[in-house]
């Protein structure tokens, strides 16, 4: 366990008592509550006396069990691996932080998508334009507000591109004026057969194929509008092509599975498709604070992996995993079950879920410094 004697001593002296609910978690994480205002100084003194940078800012809507907002620090000591975890409350009657974008960079990007995101306003901010923003929302439309309306205006265009009647534009980047859903960006199903079945190569439109146009639109100099679409789609799409489901279709007796979504489950605590469990397998709290520990749970990525920039070479990683491990008979037979999945199936599910997690984190963070223009 981490010794925060030092640190602790810290918090108490340069935040004056303002620093509460202090607790170690986890072994080599210090948490505690910090009051607004006060993220410039414990910033500051964590950098000058103890070499800790800020990691992660994210936010949270608790107006239902504690009548605010929180706005969520993650400082990270890399060498003597600790973290500080500090959140603050802000109340909905005055959504302001102050902003930390000119002492950390990466802080400039966090509180503008926090304020696209919930309406929190990070004051003395150098940059006011959207990060993650819809041009189309209304000005006062903050998506990840629990109490933010379902957008209605969305068309649903269905799952196959290749469909004028209902996927008139599958090739479209126009940006937010762009009100179709399309599903089928979301995975490229390609074919295998364990049974001599026919199969049917995917559309040309998928998410290889967007993924690719993106990366090009956001190394271009194509307007900020375009650019900031591109990249709420690559957000998704990087994580969409490293799950395995996400890169193939198994086909038997001539009819492909949809990614899985067709192979029926009858496990006990498992849901009723397969696509779904190993959408779910890493679990399905979305609470801030559950992703971040999830986070921190993330096997090491090899070096050399991380740098394979190519999206084609991440869908054939997902497409023969998918092969070995996902369709492994037993318990995945052929045809659409339904199957009993084994523990040790589940096990390894997991495995192969936060390796491939792990690796498509570090591959974004990889294009976006390298591409991001």
């Amino acid at each position: 366990m981490t010794d925060f004697t030092r640190l602790k001593s810290a918090l108490l002296e340069h935040l004056k008592g303002r620093a509460t609910d202090i607790q170690i978690r986890r072994g080599n994480e210090l948490h505690c509550r910090i009051t607004r205002g006060d993220a410039p100084a414990l910033a500051g003194f964590l950098r000058r006396d103890f070499n800790a940078e800020l990691t992660l800012m994210v936010a949270n809507d608790r107006r239902a069990d504690r009548g605010v907002f929180e706005v969520h620090h993650l400082f990270a000591q890399d060498r003597e691996d600790w973290f500080l975890h500090a959140t603050k409350d802000v109340p909905p009657e005055r959504l302001a932080i102050t902003s930390l974008a000119t002492f950390y960079y990466p802080a400039s990007r966090f509180e503008r998508e926090i304020y696209d995101l919930f309406g929190i306003r990070a004051v003395r901010h150098p940059d006011k334009r959207p990060l993650v923003r819809h041009a189309f929302w209304p000005e006062d439309y903050f998506p990840l507000r629990k109490d933010a309306a379902p957008r209605d205006d969305f068309k649903d265009d269905g799952e196959d591109p290749t469909d004028p009647a209902k996927a008139p534009e599958p090739g479209r980047n126009t940006g937010f004026d762009d009100k179709f859903m399309h599903k089928y960006w979301h995975y490229i199903d390609k074919p295998f057969s364990r049974d001599g079945s026919a199969v049917r190569s995917p559309p040309a439109i998928n998410a290889q194929e967007r993924i690719a146009l993106f990366r090009k639109t956001i190394a271009s100099d194509a307007p900020d509008e375009l650019k900031a679409f591109a990249l709420v789609w690559l957000l998704h799409l990087v994580g969409d092509v490293h799950q395995p489901l996400h890169a193939t279709s198994r086909f038997t007796e001539a009819k492909g599975d949809s990614g899985g979504n067709d192979v029926k489950l009858s496990c006990s605590g498992c849901p009723s498709e397969l696509h779904r469990f190993w959408d779910d397998v890493l679990g399905t709290d979305d609470r801030v604070s559950a992703s971040m520990s999830a986070a921190r749970l993330l096997p090491p990525v090899d070096p050399t992996e991380a740098a394979i920039k190519d999206e084609a070479a991440w869908i054939d990683e997902s497409f023969r995993i998918a092969q070995e491990s996902v369709y492994k008979d037993p318990p995945i037979g052929n045809g659409t079950g339904p199957f009993e999945l084994t523990t040790g199936y589940k096990n390894n599910a997991k495995r192969v879920a936060l390796a491939r997690a792990a690796l498509a984190a570090a591959r974004l963070a990889n294009m976006l410094n390298n591409e991001l223009k």
